[in-house]
């Protein structure tokens, strides 16, 4: 069974881009691409229904003799079940970590908006000739809670946090604020606490980011191998 992306997905760029925290040319392909790093998240996404959906983030650092944009496909094949996700040319995301450039999506989604398998995949990149890398990753699917572990609001001057309880593995916290487009402008590691409430003054998140029109929580594991997204909030002027 085929996943490919959709053009109506590919242009779900404030997900896309909060995730990603995160342009190509073509080129001639005579090298082979080698994958040297790769990195996996399992995110849940509020969705405005406050229900949430799940998406697998991957992302990869690979180079090519022909150059980083001697790229043409990427699949993320689930070895038992032969799920397979396609990420074409032009439809990927690329994060700029120091002078190294990764490319993949965190928006793929399970058929019918089902749960990610967890379990062994195997990732290929394939450069403009057909040329192929592979690099295999185990899904290990973390015990996410049946609601969120925290609840974030925004009054007139304040933002807060009320978390659930303080033994929630979803322990690293962050706050992001995004432009009217949904790109991502900030993010800020909220500081790590045993309080069940904290909160702060939207004039600092606003320091931040002056052109920061939205804010939304966002948790992870220690590990960041999966994370819970919260519906992005209004900031008020």
């Amino acid at each position: 069974m085929v996943v490919t992306l959709s053009k109506k997905q590919s242009r779900l760029l404030s997900v896309q881009l909060v995730l990603a925290f995160v342009c190509f040319a073509a080129g001639c392909a005579q090298g082979s691409p080698e994958i040297r790093s790769s990195q996996v998240q399992l995110v849940r996404i509020q969705n405005p229904s406050l229900s949430f959906s799940e998406r697998l983030s991957v992302f990869v650092f690979f180079q090519d003799s022909d150059g980083e944009a001697d790229f043409s496909r990427m699949t993320v094949t689930h070895n038992e079940t032969n799920l397979v996700w396609t990420v074409e040319k032009g439809q990927e995301l690329v994060r700029m970590r120091g002078k190294d450039r990764w490319t993949g999506s965190n928006m793929l989604a399970g058929p019918g908006d089902a749960e990610l398998p967890g379990g062994m995949y195997t990732i290929s990149v394939y450069d403009m000739a057909g040329n192929e890398a592979i690099r295999s990753f185990n899904l290990i699917r973390p015990d996410f809670p049946e609601r969120s572990p925290m609840k974030f609001s925004v009054s007139e001057e304040n933002w807060s946090i009320e978390y659930a309880g303080n033994s929630s593995p979803f322990s690293r916290v962050f706050l992001i604020l995004s432009d009217q487009n949904g790109t991502v402008l900030y993010s800020w590691r909220v500081p790590a606490t045993q309080e069940l409430r904290q909160e702060g003054t939207l004039e600092s998140l606003r320091a931040l980011a002056k052109k920061a029109v939205t804010v939304q929580c966002y948790a992870e594991t220690q590990n960041g191998s999966a994370g819970i997204l919260l519906s992005p909030i209004p900031l008020n002027d």
